[in-house]
């Protein structure tokens, strides 16, 4: 929709969010097979699904799903704003998948049909017209398949094939039709339409705020291709507490909150949790995650200025990579080596300055932001506490 309309894809997500708490919309959780895009298992709620499914229609196991490419988030209209009518086959189809049509070919009853191509890796359909009978494949580089030859046999009950992913080549791709009726078989591949991911939801702060019994099963877990992960920490916090008095510290550090998190949901980010003063934000991309940290240095400069008597001086640390989503102390949290080390970039932070490891500062963008911003960069490998070799860092500070 965001698309088709033209609009901010978070804005749109975040009008369905709020359609969902309000009852306009049903939230499904959906296993999505990475060969024809469809469910393979479908939940209400998010501690109904499991990290594991098999779609029937393409033979296709999908084990340790990744909440950002095997989890899909749908909204579908609520029961009580229009009964719950299923839409024909066709409709869905067209919602969540096009097409690339690469051959056509009506065979008679009885008969063969034989289409030789180079195949290139990507998802693959075959389908009778009306969608009668369908399969779907993956080619995939990682695959290893002597065999270059793919059948498909239409009978009556139904299309027969060897299911499982083949690698990228040549293929003599071989039709039959085994009933007592003409067909069109149809050889396509598959394009992807704009979905949302469970991360994405997950990296929502209005999700986070609105929905926070949406929680992964206590028993489960979904892997995370890919996140980049914010921590930060008030220099010399205890001091302060100790120089200002509780009450006097706890309102500036009440400050310091609002101030990162405005920062961080302004950027396309989501506050995690906190833990005592620190912050763990997640973000989608290295440049959200670094402007949302960039433009709360910002924000406290300018808080610094009008209250010089009480500033607020943040370390901050920013990493990214795999993890595991999980639960943990009744939230949507990560787990993993990347988020460790992601917290102990953080601990490198003298205060004034952001700490990145040297693999998220080579993203696209990254390096570039920082220097438009006026902030040098310095290289340094450290040995980090619990982490067995040493890491390359990347050191941002602000020029005067």
């Amino acid at each position: 929709m965001a698309r088709e309309w033209g609009l901010p894809p978070k804005e749109t997500l975040g009008a369905f969010l709020i359609g969902t708490r309000q009852g306009i919309f049903d939230l499904e959780w959906s296993i999505r097979c990475p060969s024809c895009f469809g469910p393979a298992d479908v939940q209400e709620e998010l501690a109904a699904l499991k990290n594991h499914a098999h779609c029937a229609g393409c033979r296709v196991d999908i084990d340790n799903a990744a909440l950002d490419s095997e989890v899909e988030v749908c909204f579908k209209v609520g029961g009580s704003v229009r009964p719950d009518e299923p839409p024909h086959f066709t409709e869905i189809i067209k919602a969540w998948v096009t097409f690339d049509f690469l051959q056509k070919k009506e065979v008679a009853p009885g008969s063969k049909w034989v289409y030789d191509a180079d195949i290139p890796a990507g998802p693959y359909k075959v389908f009778t017209d009306g969608f009668r009978a369908r399969a779907a494949f993956l080619v995939e580089a990682a695959a290893k398949t002597p065999d270059k030859e793919i059948r498909f046999d239409l009978k009556e009950n139904g299309l027969e094939w060897h299911a499982g992913a083949r690698a990228p080549g040549r293929y003599a791709i071989r039709f039959r039709n085994s009933t007592a009726s003409p067909v069109n078989f149809n050889f396509a591949r598959a394009l992807e339409a704009p979905w949302v991911s469970g991360l994405d939801v997950a990296s929502n702060q209005l999700f986070r705020d609105m929905f926070s019994g949406e929680l992964i099963s206590a028993d489960a877990s979904f892997s995370v291709k890919n996140i980049v992960l914010l921590f930060t920490d008030i220099r010399g916090s205890t001091d302060l507490y100790e120089r200002r008095g509780d009450a006097r510290a706890y309102a500036l550090v009440k400050e310091h909150f609002r101030i990162l998190f405005e920062s961080v949901r302004r950027h396309n980010g989501a506050v995690v949790k906190t833990i005592g003063d620190a912050v763990m934000a997640s973000f989608l991309t290295p440049t959200d995650a670094m402007a949302a940290i960039f433009d709360a240095h910002d924000r406290f400069e300018i808080f610094n200025e009008r209250s010089s008597e009480n500033p607020i001086v943040i370390k901050a640390g920013v990493h990214g990579g795999a993890c595991l989503a999980v639960t943990l102390n009744d939230a949507l949290d990560y787990f993993g080596r990347m988020v460790n080390l992601a917290a102990r970039i953080q601990g490198e932070s003298r205060g004034g300055d952001i700490v990145v490891s040297r693999t998220l500062h080579g993203s696209a963008g990254v390096g570039k932001m920082a220097s438009d911003l006026g902030w040098s960069a310095s290289v340094k490998t450290a040995g980090l506490k619990g982490i067995e070799d040493e890491v390359g860092l990347v050191v941002l500070t602000r020029g005067r």
